[in-house]
């Protein structure tokens, strides 16, 4: 697994420890879960404003 190195600022670090902790789970599968989560909301918005500005094309 590749591994990447952020910087947070320290309201954001605390934030993120708090969440972790009363998860029971590490910060760091804490940050990659909602990293994973904001990158398929994202997604999803994305072909939602696709589908709104491209045609519709039958085959």
């Amino acid at each position: 697994m590749k591994q990447y190195t952020i910087a947070l600022s320290s309201e954001v670090q605390d934030f993120y420890e708090r969440i972790a902790e009363n998860a029971g789970l590490s910060v760091e599968r804490v940050l990659s879960d909602a990293l994973f989560r904001f990158a398929g909301e994202v997604s999803v918005q994305l072909m939602q404003q696709s589908c709104r500005t491209e045609p519709y094309m039958e085959e």
